[in-house]
């Protein structure tokens, strides 16, 4: 732009509506004024790390409408007094700590329309004045309010049109939203939880999702009644579920009309004379009856064994052949999965009496596909679920079934270390890289670490190694955890969730990042599971 960086006063610059494809080191060198830049509406794809370094004064940058797919850690550490950031109509994937290091004094960013599917728990850290957050158009399908927990001047939060199909749970007191989009996902309902994260009259725009108006979403209605929440346009917020009641506005309903149907849910294959088998044996259980082996467990053992524990990994499949969750083979017939995963494909049977699973099939290991004939969910609101397969898919002889004398039992509550310090080594199984049904089946080790999530809130927090290949994602919603070794595995928990990663030191990812995976502790569930199999 200048023969000397020192020669030019340029503080506007718009080029967009070209056919830019790079942006290099030295692309931008020479406008050491600029406050403004436009570079929308091109064809960008790379946008080297060092692009702004000679911007330090810039306040706004608009880069929509490009190909970008990623972005360098520190893209902007020099960007000290930006203010808006348009990065909508790209096709970023992940967004990770580091990469808005530097931006402190953001107000605006602009996310809409990428392919996003997953937020570091970090990723915002750096954007503590952040006001307005917009990620409409993405492909997530479960957001935690901890992401936004650094912004303390959030107000408005926009996550519209992605794929959301659950909210966890925050203990954050400390965010106040006022605006909260979550129209066009895949909401069944919305936990009253979810006022922890908004003031008081707050709006949140629920419109176009697939509500299930029964007794946990009538609090919505009451508080929509009272004024302490508003729920947007009343024509869009309709019920989907149960069947008589599809199609009505939620907030025309009644209080009594907010029903719930009991547990446990039955298909309509199976009749409910046959929900308990003629010759039971109150003397089977699926908890471990004998003392784990004193066997060190060995990583590189673990490759060997990896066959082992695909035969006990279950893969749930919905009608349109994506991958919804994971699941452990408990018997020859029954899957164990989390009830959140199973309730989310749940219909209403044509005769009203129960709820069943439209066309969805469960993957033994590697082999081939088995219907379900039976679906019971754990009642007063747990967090489990079993599946009774068919038996027509899959057999010993395809490698699907897997031999009962390799069976995986539960491991029971005093087998665990009591010492917040303690760790015990253990491996779990999950699907790499998307949601499709052929997705990679990976054996993964971690360490069992109480210190990290104690067992008073209901959760397992395993720690594994920063994964070679981050950008593969790793779906880990009812993945089946192991403690022990080879031939003497014990079940200690069902994955609760997807994995996070936070604590990533340094621009260049040079330190290795810590890596958790909550799981659901079955210990509690050992009678439960044993009464809903054996009889």
């Amino acid at each position: 732009m200048a023969a000397s960086i020192h020669h030019s006063q340029l503080t506007w610059l718009s080029i967009q509506h070209n056919h830019i494809t790079e942006l290099t080191a030295k692309t931008l060198y020479g406008m050491p004024h600029l406050k403004f830049l436009n570079i929308g509406y091109n064809r960008i794809t790379i946008a080297h790390k060092k692009s702004f370094n000679t911007l330090p004064y810039l306040h706004t940058l608009l880069m929509n409408n490009n190909e970008l797919t990623s972005l360098a850690i520190g893209q902007f550490r020099s960007q000290k007094v930006l203010t808006h950031l348009d990065l909508s109509h790209n096709r970023l994937l992940t967004l990770v700590k580091g990469i808005f290091a530097g931006l402190a004094n953001l107000e605006k960013v602009n996310l809409a329309d990428n392919r996003i599917t997953r937020i570091g728990l970090s990723t915002f850290q750096d954007t503590p004045k952040l006001i307005r957050f917009e990620l409409r158009g993405n492909d997530l399908r479960s957001f935690n309010f901890d992401v936004l927990a650094p912004m303390r001047r959030l107000h408005y939060v926009d996550l519209a049109d992605n794929q959301i199909s659950s909210l966890k749970e925050t203990q954050r007191k400390d965010i106040f939203i006022v605006y909260l989009s979550l129209a066009g996902n895949n909401l069944k309902g919305l936990e009253k939880n979810v006022m922890r994260v908004l003031v008081p009259g707050a709006s949140v725009i629920l419109s176009n999702n697939p509500l299930m108006c029964d007794c946990k979403l009538r609090w919505a209605r009451e508080y929509a009644g009272g004024k302490q929440l508003r729920l947007g346009d009343p024509d869009l917020i309709r019920c989907k579920e149960p069947l008589n009641l599809t199609g009505l506005k939620m907030l025309s309903l009644s209080h009594a009309e907010f029903r719930c149907l009991p547990t446990p849910y039955h298909s309509i294959e199976s009749s409910r004379n046959n929900y308990r088998k003629e010759n039971t044996d109150s003397s089977k259980t699926v908890q471990c009856t004998s003392p784990a082996k004193e066997q060190k467990f060995n990583s590189r053992q673990l490759r060997k064994d990896k066959q082992e524990l695909y035969r006990f990994h279950a893969t749930i499949i919905d009608s349109f052949g994506q991958v919804v969750c994971n699941g452990h083979l408990i018997t020859s017939e029954w899957v164990l999965t989390t009830a959140t995963c199973i309730q989310s494909l749940m219909t209403t049977s044509s005769d009203n009496t129960g709820t069943f699973p439209v066309r969805t099939q469960v993957r033994i290991g590697q082999g081939q596909t088995e219907k379900i004939d039976e679906v019971v969910v754990q009642p007063n609101d747990g967090q489990l679920a079993l599946l009774k397969l068919s038996g027509s898919g899959n057999s010993a002889a395809k490698g699907g079934r897997r031999d009962t004398t390799l069976e995986a039992c539960i491991m029971g509550e005093k087998e665990f270390p009591d010492s917040e310090h303690s760790v015990r080594r253990g491996a779990f199984t999950a699907r790499i890289d998307g949601y499709k049904s052929k997705s990679k089946l990976r054996s993964i080790s971690g360490k069992y670490s109480p210190a990290l999530c104690a067992r008073r809130q209901h959760k397992l927090c395993v720690r594994m190694r920063q994964r070679k290949r981050p950008n593969k994602e790793l779906f880990t919603l009812g993945s089946p955890f192991y403690l022990g070794s080879s031939r003497n595995w014990r079940l200690a928990g069902i994955g609760s969730g997807f994995m996070s990663t936070s604590n990533i030191d340094g621009p260049d990812n040079s330190e290795p990042s810590l890596n958790i995976v909550e799981f659901y502790p079955l210990w509690a569930s050992v009678n439960w599971i044993d009464r809903t199999v054996f009889g």
